[in-house]
């Protein structure tokens, strides 16, 4: 599901970057960008559901990103 009505291409990352900052920080999802939510180890009870909403926000990112150019992000 996209998070945000602005799709990501080669001559938008400003109004994206924004766009999307706004939206993760609606969500309280904005510390899994910034580092103020850490990856917790492993072995760590909360790492399951981190790497959950982890995954939930890559796809936010991805769905948001126009196809021609998530193909050169997509490993970054």
């Amino acid at each position: 599901a996209m998070i945000i009505a602005v799709v990501l291409t080669r001559d938008n990352y400003n109004e994206w970057s924004t766009e999307l900052t706004n939206a993760l920080r609606a969500k309280r999802k904005l510390g899994f960008i910034d580092g103020t939510i850490p990856k917790p180890s492993i072995d760590d009870p909360k790492f399951d559901l981190w790497a959950s909403v982890n995954s939930m926000i890559v796809g936010w990112i991805r769905s948001s990103i126009e196809a021609k150019v998530r193909s050169t992000v997509t490993f970054i």
